[in-house]
């Protein structure tokens, strides 16, 4: 497909998706700012977040399932609640994940450009994710992650105690992710600033 008809059908999808609320709002002035530009289009995308994900099994990506997802801070009990209601088999995990944006590029030029920019802004974990058919999808990945088993097979393995920090911790991580949005948005419109 063309690049400008490609670009418009998923900038619809987009606009429809943030109408049914399917788009977490810290994510949306990345997503204006990138949009903006003639050589992008985001194709998906997340603010960064704190989730419960239960596994049946170590490593089962298939078998898993969210509990629980946040894109805002989010208070104890509401994460303890939610590691109860996950199932009593297997592998229980709360996670802080970082910021992503995939990016469909124009060409592997304006990928190397926008990669380029989301590391100077801080997101060193961005990468030339794929080329093929034409197509260069740039990730941009923040790093603020934390992973911990928090019930395995039925039993928590957090004291009561720890809880409070362990979830402040994700809070944190969530907060820096945030704060590093703004300053992908301003190395996204210096991109604006070079081509013009």
């Amino acid at each position: 497909m063309h690049w400008e008809g490609e670009k418009r059908r998923r900038l619809r999808q987009l606009e429809e998706a943030i109408e049914r609320g399917e788009v977490d709002e810290p994510a949306i002035p990345v997503l204006e700012a990138i949009n903006s530009l003639p050589d992008y289009c985001t194709t998906s995308s997340c603010s960064g977040r704190i989730i419960v994900l239960h596994e049946p099994e170590v490593g089962d990506k298939r078998g898993s399932e969210f509990v629980a997802k946040w894109h805002e801070p989010v208070e104890v009990e509401e994460v303890r609640e939610a590691v109860r209601r996950a199932p009593d088999e297997g592998l229980t995990w709360l996670k802080a994940q970082p910021p992503l944006f995939h990016v469909l590029c124009r060409d592997l030029e304006a990928a190397r450009r926008l990669r380029s920019a989301a590391s100077e802004a801080g997101f060193k974990a961005s990468s030339i994710r794929s080329i093929k058919d034409s197509k260069v999808v740039v990730e941009i990945l923040g790093s603020e992650r934390m992973e911990v088993p928090v019930k395995i097979d039925g039993r928590e393995t957090i004291r009561r105690e720890a809880w409070p920090h362990l979830v402040e911790m994700c809070n944190r991580l969530l907060a820096r992710g945030h704060a590093r949005l703004e300053r992908l948005v301003r190395a996204v419109e210096g991109l604006k600033d070079d081509a013009g």
